[in-house]
């Protein structure tokens, strides 16, 4: 597991990008949509959470395997609930739920009095990668 704390200032997003580029690697399955997907998340942090005020931050943390990862984004929080919404094909803005449905094979947000913790799987984790277990319990080949 890798974390860095950034301070939460918009120009924190591209080193954010990088970390995880960095983290997972240039081979891992999941690395261009965990970028995409950080990008989005971390500019919501310093957007939309008291992580954008002065002396504010944001951690961010990796986890993986070869071909699974799970990324976790922490900010301050804020004093309203995310808002995870459609918005129309003609916005600029507010795609962030859009983009880790499509993108995530998983992902959710934790509130907590220390703040908001949003995380996303990307990839498969290896035993569902190798097996499955069938509905009598004998292990058979992914498929």
């Amino acid at each position: 597991m890798s974390s860095v704390r950034f301070p939460g200032r918009a120009d924190q997003v591209r080193r954010a990008r990088r970390f995880v580029g960095r983290a997972l690697g240039e081979e891992h399955a999941g690395r261009e949509d965990a970028i995409l997907l950080v990008s989005e998340t971390v500019t919501n942090a310093v957007e939309h959470t008291g992580s954008g005020g002065p002396g504010g931050f944001f951690t961010v943390t990796v986890s993986r395997t070869d071909t699974w990862a799970r990324v976790v984004v922490a900010d301050a929080g804020a004093q309203t609930v995310p808002c995870f919404c459609r918005v129309g094909a003609e916005s600029t803005e507010g795609r962030g739920s859009e983009l880790l449905d499509a993108c995530a094979s998983r992902w959710g947000i934790t509130r907590d009095p220390d703040g908001t913790r949003v995380w996303f799987d990307v990839g498969v984790p290896e035993d569902a990668a190798h097996r499955r277990e069938s509905a009598t319990g004998a292990l058979s080949a992914a498929y």
